[in-house]
């Protein structure tokens, strides 16, 4: 005997991304100066406050801020101000809020910069420079580190993005670094795990030198240790890079190496500025997955894989993996990653593969992961991921209607959220399923078929529209 609740209520939300691919760049050859510095001035620019999670509140994307950033006739209801945010831009700003829940370097580094190049002045903030500024109290301060951190999550901005490993990023960085560069960027940098990424985050280069035959120091500023400049260290010959982060007992270390293959990020400040272009409405053509836990997610489109397939980053045709960077490992662990596919066939299927990987140590899984997919006008969240790493999931998309087929082979309960033509379903399938189908008919109804639930489970439906 299967249980059945249902409630109405009003509508939630939907999101959708659209992306390019960046450049993974070879940038050799060349003469690199041994020294180079920005003019940065660490002690008047750096901010003196620590990157921090969002417990609280006030600190998340608010609706004023989603129409700064795409328009109101983009994001609000009916094209006007106060905003109201369409179900699609709740969907996109409920994503951001998860990251942000994570922390906001990615803010940190961006409005750094930006008060750097005055394109922000930091006395609309209140002070003459960025190390007087305060945080406590300061709300249109807290709300630029939070719009400036959600701009990594429209992929529209990773257009002129750049890769470097250690042996080919030395003449970018002699170019970005000059004094007279005419473009500033944000460098970030992740920990490479056995599923993907974690610990993603920005940071702010400010300069570098030579210490040894093609050695380099490159000096940065790490709002999470804004205290004083930190070190990256560069091996060119050996094709190395590490960053150390002095967090509790045991330093916090990030690395890249010809083995795992893991780079320095590096994005353009001048795409993020403007009004930009939204990541959800009729122009999107992207699928797009952001997950959190001890789980490898992939999208398959046309026999190719965008995401993690069993631990290594895959990018197909379209598609991009990056981390999310907003890590506070002061405030507490975390894990994430982006997963980008663009050019979802529109009458064709989509495949999600999400494996359960090896538990990261983040204390995230012990009420199991989490996978948000998007595309279209359809999103649908799967929550309590768990199972061991033979454990698969396979989440199907119908890209005409929206719909989605859930197979796991996981008995431990299932918590599926779908949303698509403005009807919101939530399914929880209390002792596990085989199957479970979620969407909504031609006639926008909602559509749940349990036949392939065991007998015996109890299953709790909720609709709201």
């Amino acid at each position: 005997m299967r249980e059945w609740v249902a409630t109405v209520g009003t509508a939630l939300f939907i999101v959708v991304l659209t992306a390019w691919m960046p450049a993974c760049s070879s940038d050799g050859g060349g003469g690199v100066p041994d020294e180079m510095d920005s003019g940065f001035d660490f002690s008047t620019e750096a901010l003196t406050f620590t990157n921090f999670t969002d417990e609280d509140p006030t600190g998340s994307l608010k609706p004023a801020l989603v129409a700064r950033m795409f328009g109101e006739d983009k994001a609000c209801v009916d094209g006007k101000l106060p905003c109201v945010l369409t179900d699609f831009a709740r969907a996109w700003v409920d994503d951001v809020n998860r990251t942000l829940a994570e922390g906001r370097s990615e803010g940190f580094a961006l409005t750094t910069l930006l008060f750097h190049t005055g394109e922000l002045d930091t006395k609309d903030f209140g002070a003459d420079t960025a190390a007087e500024l305060v945080l406590a109290g300061n709300q249109p301060l807290r709300d630029e580190l939070a719009y400036w951190a959600a701009t990594q999550k429209v992929p529209s901005t990773y257009e002129g993005d750049k890769r470097f490993a250690a042996k080919d990023v030395m003449p970018f960085l002699a170019k970005a670094l000059a004094p007279n560069a005419t473009e500033r960027y944000r460098l970030a940098i992740a920990i490479k795990t056995e599923n993907g990424f974690e610990r993603g985050h920005g940071l702010v280069p400010i300069g570098y030198y030579r210490v040894g035959e093609k050695k380099y120091v490159l000096r940065v500023y790490d709002n999470n240790l804004p205290q004083s400049e930190r070190n990256l260290e560069i091996d060119v010959a050996k094709n190395t890079w590490r960053y150390e982060a002095p967090v509790g007992e045991t330093p916090l270390v990030y690395e890249g190496n010809t083995e795992n293959k893991n780079v320095l990020y590096f994005a353009p400040l001048s795409k993020r500025m403007g009004t930009l272009a939204p990541p959800f409405g009729d122009d999107t053509d992207a699928i797009f997955a952001s997950s959190a836990g001890a789980i490898q997610v992939a999208v398959m489109q046309d026999g190719a894989a965008t995401g993690i397939v069993d631990g290594e980053v895959v990018e197909g045709p379209g598609g991009v993996v990056q981390p999310a960077f907003a890590t506070c490992p002061i405030c507490k662990a975390s894990s994430g990653i982006l997963n980008i596919k663009a050019g979802w066939a529109p009458l064709g299927q989509t495949e999600i593969a999400v494996s359960n990987g090896i538990a990261s140590g983040s204390g995230m899984e012990k009420d199991g992961a989490t996978v948000n997919i998007a595309h279209g006008y359809t999103t649908t969240t799967l929550k309590g991921i768990k199972g061991d790493a033979n454990t698969q999931t396979t989440l199907t998309l119908d890209n005409k209607t929206g719909n989605v087929t859930l197979k796991t082979a996981s008995m431990e309960p299932v918590d599926i959220t779908h949303t698509a033509g403005g009807v919101v379903t939530h399914v929880v399938v209390a002792g596990g399923a085989t199957e479970v189908k979620v969407g909504v008919d031609d006639k926008g109804r909602p559509v749940i078929d349990t036949t392939g639930v065991p007998a015996g489970t109890t299953v709790t439906v909720e609709v709201e529209t």
